[in-house]
């Protein structure tokens, strides 16, 4: 083979391992095409690897014209519909979804609100993130720490997330302030954006002499708005409550209730995003008695995926427990602000 024959053959072999990596063509709106490897696409945002990156980066999902793959992907519509396809843009704002038994879906680009590769691996489905918050005042020597974690999973028919929220503080001349707050959530997707849900929650609230509260919750619910700049679920269902109150164990109780909720997630307004709940649980087995839990998170990114966050927890019980003498507080609240890093 002589040296024309062998640089032939070389550049034939590079190509061709470079397109057999990086399977996957984007257009985007600034007319730059990328050819890659896509991983997912989640909450507006599109994972992708190149042969010129050490690991995977962000595109934002408004900004692709047309995507091309004849690789196999699970992937949600904004109506609820669930299949397993190929991509194929033929057209700037649109794509051609092939599924397995070789039927052509016409979709608009903006009304993928989920994009998974089936042969995604646990880490490229695992989402998570840790923030911290410290402040300290020398008069009365007052201080307070807070953390926030949050680890989340999503399969193909379910997702489930793990939240754990800490806040401590104290001063001279006043008793320590201590809340914490864990919750583990399930979610089953089921077609036409309909849900089953189930959580285990663990509350301990010193202002509302909460030693442990432990809820769990079973219902069902519905995205009333499902698209990749936001979501908006309402649920309802059944939930038992333990609580366990500090310093006399003979006040504990338990009740059997039904609630109904609300969750709001924004997360494609430029470098923020919002994250709100509300729950209300009306009691079945103590009369009169109403409890609400509600929740409001400001995140705006940084570079390197950092992050500042301004979160607000609130709880409310209108009978609130009564411990030798003492009668813990209707509403308890806090206010966060931290610095933070996501995955």
């Amino acid at each position: 083979m002589n040296q024309w024959g062998l640089s032939a053959f070389v550049i034939l072999l590079t190509y061709n391992v470079s397109a057999k990596d990086f399977p996957d063509v984007l257009a985007l709106k600034n007319g730059d095409e990328l050819r890659c490897e896509i991983k997912s696409m989640s909450k507006g945002v599109l994972m992708v690897e190149t042969d010129y990156s050490d690991s995977d980066f962000k595109v934002e999902w408004e900004k692709v014209v047309r995507v091309n793959s004849s690789r196999m992907f699970s992937i949600t519509l904004s109506d609820g519909d669930r299949l397993q396809a190929s991509l194929n843009s033929t057209v700037a704002d649109s794509v051609n979804l092939l599924d397995r038994s070789g039927t052509v879906h016409k979709v608009l680009l903006e009304d993928i609100v989920n994009l998974q590769k089936l042969e995604s691996g646990f880490w490229d489905r695992l989402t998570a993130s840790v923030d911290l918050g410290f402040s300290y005042a020398k008069n009365n020597n007052l201080s307070q720490y807070n953390a926030r974690v949050n680890l989340g999973y999503r399969a193909e028919m379910w997702f489930t997330e793990l939240t754990y929220s800490e806040v401590r503080s104290s001063q001279d001349d006043v008793g320590n302030v201590f809340r914490s707050e864990s919750k583990i959530n399930y979610v089953y997707l089921l077609p036409n954006d309909w849900y089953l849900t189930s959580q285990l929650n663990f509350l301990s609230n010193s202002e509302q002499l909460l030693d442990l509260r432990t809820t769990v919750k079973l219902g069902a619910g519905k995205f009333i708005i499902h698209t990749n700049q936001m979501y908006w679920g309402l649920g309802a269902g059944w939930a038992f409550n333990q609580e366990q109150y500090a310093g006399n164990e003979l006040n504990d109780r338990s009740s059997s209730e039904a609630y109904l909720g609300s969750d709001l997630n924004m997360f494609d307004t430029g470098d923020l995003s919002l994250h709100a709940t509300a729950t209300v649980y009306p009691s079945l087995t103590e009369s009169g008695r109403i409890r609400f839990d509600g929740s409001f998170d400001l995140k705006y990114d940084l570079p390197l995926d950092f992050y500042i966050g301004l979160g607000f927890s609130i709880n409310y019980d209108n009978q609130p427990a009564v411990v030798e003498g003492e009668r813990g507080a209707e509403t308890d609240y806090v206010t966060q602000l931290n610095f933070g890093w996501e995955l």
